[in-house]
């Protein structure tokens, strides 16, 4: 394990520095660098659980994204981002998952909403990386990072009762989905926000004793995340937005007595877990595409491919719709429109539409579905769920980023 995170480091050091001679964003360039590397002999087949995938990587990256969002740029935004974060996820999940039933019968329709539910929320990572060089309108950067960081932990919620309908080979009532996404989501939030102040508590209370070294108070704010997560999941809520919770929590909050030092380390230490962890998750999605293609083998080539093309026009064209159809319609009745009496401007628009990258998150969950159901009887259909599930995130890195 020692040797292999050094070679995926020293790989990830590989790629960015060539990726400054080539045209292309970092992400995907990781990705082709991975999958270059695959065919190294002992790159070819890593298998990462996917319960560690979520835990080393997600809690960091989000928070990291979370505390850096200004609340009162979010507050300027948060009706289009409650849209998008929830009606056009709940839609996604819906629509694809008839889509795909009907294109593949013999998938069960349980296990066509957990594929909505993975490719549904776009990717807070992994949208950040192909948007920081970006001269973006601020209302447009606002929501899409705003909205990666809230439909990440939405469609996880989506993703478990699905997975639960799936691996129980039967179907929920509305009713058990209501109270189920009550209780995680709500559950999350409540978790968020007590860990970030605890912890918050404990670095000012050491700061007061004299405890101020930066080293010391950057490690501490570096394990909130991970105690956000791990204390969520242990409670059998959502960890992933208990993360985002926590992150937006401490944003707003600046810890009282940290010197200037303490700030500047922090600073450094998050840019270099930001850039090493949002690296290997791309590199590790290029080592693991080769083994994703080998397991849909038995499918025609092209048949797979008109699929995965089909998934991502429909996951574009119900965007498309959704954030049109809702700007006009905020902006006709008035429901927290913000923007000027002329109406919607189409490039910001279409900037917001266009922004629909996915990343480490849902390759975790679809890693994550499991191999059996409750009875021991092999999950039908998972390893195309998990071909087009790396596919849409590759088409929309490619195409979209």
């Amino acid at each position: 394990i020692i040797e292999l995170a050094l070679v995926l480091l020293l790989v990830l050091a590989i790629g960015g520095a060539l990726v400054r001679w080539t045209s292309i964003g970092l992400p995907i360039f990781l990705v082709v660098v991975g999958a270059v590397a695959s065919f190294i002999p002992g790159l070819d087949h890593i298998d990462v659980d996917p319960e560690v995938f979520l835990l080393l990587f997600i809690p960091p990256l989000l928070f990291a994204d979370a505390r850096v969002l200004p609340r009162r740029d979010l507050l300027h935004v948060i009706s289009p981002v409650l849209l998008l974060a929830l009606g056009l996820v709940v839609l996604t999940v819906i629509v694809v998952g008839y889509f795909i039933h009907w294109l593949v019968p013999a998938l069960p329709l349980a296990v066509a909403f957990t594929l909505g539910a993975i490719v549904t929320p776009t990717d807070a990572v992994a949208t950040a990386a192909t948007t920081v060089n970006l001269p973006l309108p601020n209302r447009v950067s606002h929501t899409i990072n705003a909205e990666s960081l809230l439909n990440d932990a939405t469609g996880l919620v989506a993703f478990k009762l699905a997975v639960a309908a799936a691996a129980a080979a039967g179907t929920v009532t509305g009713a058990q989905v209501f109270t189920g996404f009550l209780m995680l989501s709500g559950g999350g939030v409540v978790v968020g926000v007590v860990v970030e102040w605890l912890g918050r508590r404990l670095r000012e209370g050491l700061i007061r004793v004299g405890a101020d070294d930066p080293v010391l108070q950057t490690l501490l704010c570096v394990l909130i995340p991970y105690a956000a997560y791990l204390a969520a999941e242990a409670l059998h809520v959502s960890g992933v937005l208990a993360v985002v919770i926590a992150g937006l929590w401490a944003g707003g909050k600046e810890v009282k007595g940290l010197s200037i030092d303490g700030r500047r380390h922090s600073r450094e230490v998050w840019r270099l877990i930001g850039y090493v962890f949002n690296g290997l998750v791309f590199v590790l999605l290029g080592l693991q595409l080769r083994h994703m293609l080998s397991a849909v083998g038995d499918f025609n080539p092209l048949w797979l491919a008109g699929l995965a093309l089909a998934l991502w026009t429909l996951l574009m064209a119900l965007r498309f719709g959704w954030v049109w159809a809702s700007a006009y319609i905020r902006f006709r009745f008035g429901w927290g429109w913000a923007g000027d009496d002329t109406g919607p401007d189409w490039r910001r628009l279409f900037l917001t539409s266009w922004a629909a990258v996915r990343g480490s998150v849902t390759l975790a969950t679809a890693l994550s579905v499991p191999l059996l159901t409750t009875a021991g009887a092999a999950l039908p259909g998972r390893d195309l769920v998990v071909f087009l599930a790396a596919s849409t995130i590759v088409l929309t890195l490619a195409v979209n980023g």
